[in-house]
Order: C-alpha cells, then sequence, then structure tokens
C-alpha cells in the first residue's frame, strides 16, 4: 500500500488492508459537484418572486449532506412563504437547473469509476430526492456500473437506514462507503461499515482515513 496517497490518523493500518467486497459511494461531494446550478436554480425563483434573498454555490455546499427540507430551513428561514409552497416552488426549479447544467465531476471520475466496477459491486446511497439521483445517472452514464442504489426521496428514509438496506438486500459482507460530510461518517458508524473521506469534498472532517482527490481514492482501492 502506498501510503503517500493517503491521510492517516491514529490509524491502526491492519484495519484498513482488508479488502471490502463493495463500494457504497455518496454523490455530491464526492463523484460530482451539482452546487452551481442548484443555487441557479434557488435563484430563479427568488428573483421571479422578488425576495430580497440569494443563494451562492458555496451556500450550498455548507449543507451538503441535509435533506432537501433541512437546506431550505437552514439557508431561507427568513423567507416569508409557507414552507410546502417554497419547498415544491424551489424543488421545482433547482430540477430544472440541474437537469440542464448538471454537475462538475471531479478530476478522474469518468476515466476511473468504470475501473472500480471492474474489481468492485459499486452502489449508491445519497440523502438527496430522487430526481437528482436519476440526472446523475443520465449526465454520468453510470447507471450501468451500479448494482443498486437509495436515496432520502424515494421513501424519506435516513441515509443510515438506506446503507443498511442496501446491505441486507445485496447480501454485502464488507463493504465501505464513501463520502464527503459529518452526516456520511455518522451514518456509516450507525450502519456499522468503514467510512471513507473525500476529504476533496464539501467538508473537511476528522476521519481515520481520507483522500485528496478521487484519483488518489481510487488508486487505493485498485490497489487493494
Amino acid at each position: 500500500m502506498d501510503t503517500g496517497f493517503v491521510l492517516f490518523t491514529n490509524l491502526k493500518i491492519s484495519k484498513f488492508m482488508q479488502k471490502y467486497d463493495s463500494i457504497i459511494f455518496d454523490i455530491d461531494g464526492t463523484l460530482w459537484n451539482a452546487s452551481k446550478a442548484s443555487s441557479n436554480g434557488w435563484n430563479v425563483y427568488l428573483t421571479k418572486k422578488g425576495y430580497h434573498a440569494t443563494v451562492k454555490k458555496e451556500d450550498i455546499e455548507s449543507v451538503a449532506g441535509c435533506i432537501f427540507e433541512e437546506c431550505v430551513k437552514k439557508l431561507l428561514a427568513h423567507i416569508n412563504e409557507p414552507l410546502p409552497s417554497l419547498l415544491k416552488n424551489l424543488n421545482h426549479h433547482e430540477t430544472e437547473a440541474v437537469k440542464s447544467e448538471g454537475g462538475v465531476f471531479y478530476n478522474k471520475v469518468k476515466e476511473l469509476m468504470p475501473r472500480l466496477a471492474n474489481k468492485y459491486k459499486l452502489y449508491l446511497v445519497s440523502n438527496c430526492q430522487e430526481w437528482y439521483m436519476n440526472v446523475f445517472f443520465e449526465k454520468s452514464n453510470f447507471k450501468n456500473l451500479f448494482a443498486d442504489w437509495d436515496c432520502h426521496g424515494r421513501l424519506k428514509r435516513s441515509k443510515a437506514d438506506n446503507i443498511k438496506d442496501i446491505i441486507k438486500r445485496n447480501n454485502l459482507q464488507n463493504p465501505v462507503y464513501i463520502g464527503d460530510t459529518m452526516i456520511d461518517k455518522n451514518a456509516s458508524s450507525e450502519a456499522g461499515i468503514d467510512f471513507i473521506h473525500a476529504r476533496y469534498g464539501h467538508q473537511k472532517i476528522e476521519s481515520e482515513m481520507a483522500f485528496n482527490s478521487f484519483e488518489e481514492l481510487a488508486h487505493y482501492l485498485l490497489c487493494q
């Protein structure tokens, strides 16, 4: 193992020498970043309604990992519109923007994901809405790389519960979850599996194992 790729904090190396049978990925902040498109969609609606509010790309990134309703509550608590209406209208405009603009894939994701799929069973679990998952598949052409997936928008379940369900229905013996937020780390812990931090994503957190780029992460996994 080339430790030059890996950031270790109080790491027992033997823990990570075991081979995983599968990888469960987060999406935003791990495989791509669609925060710019999301903020553009929100701002179209805010401008149309004459609200004195603007949502920046960095604002969307600051609530990465939260479910949609929590994101809206945190960023637009001052907007005087009933929450169900605000959620519906923002969701509509965000959907149109992300469908149109897509996200920015992290460097080497497009090249290295097929290689990872040749070695591991790949899965997706995100707190996104179901439409967002479908747009990601459309923009990436990755759907055939993933054996299964789940998201909060489908059944409104927690990320930890969705990870557990993926593990159970696919009979995974030693999966690892890869994400970029504390929500991801906590969900992995609750599901009882290892976590690898995509340090290049939206949040800098303490983690026993982390990578500064997707390329480093993929090379580590491919060399196991």
